[in-house]
């Protein structure tokens, strides 16, 4: 059974493109150590399956999800589903 982890920050840059500009989340463990993942950190950890992710906000929590943006080059670029989430100013 994957481990669960809340997601409850970004760090972002200021790139222009919403499925790049999150480079690192982070969040609590339950000994109320921080903790903090490369979004490729994330990316490999939910497709192992050994961890799933999740965000949580007026308790509706939502899964984080592996999804991938086509880009006008036709290279694809794996990136979280709800990097929109964080995107917002």
């Amino acid at each position: 059974m994957a481990k669960r982890a809340r997601i409850r920050y970004a760090n972002k840059t200021d790139i222009k493109k919403p499925h790049e500009r999150i480079t690192h989340v982070g969040g609590v463990n339950p000994d109320g150590k921080p903790w903090k993942r490369s979004i490729d950190e994330v990316v490999r950890d939910i497709e192992s399956a050994e961890w799933e992710f999740y965000v949580e906000e007026n308790g509706r929590r939502v899964g984080v999800v592996r999804a991938t943006h086509n880009t006008s080059t036709s290279r694809r670029r794996p990136t979280t589903f709800n990097q929109t989430m964080f995107s917002r100013s």
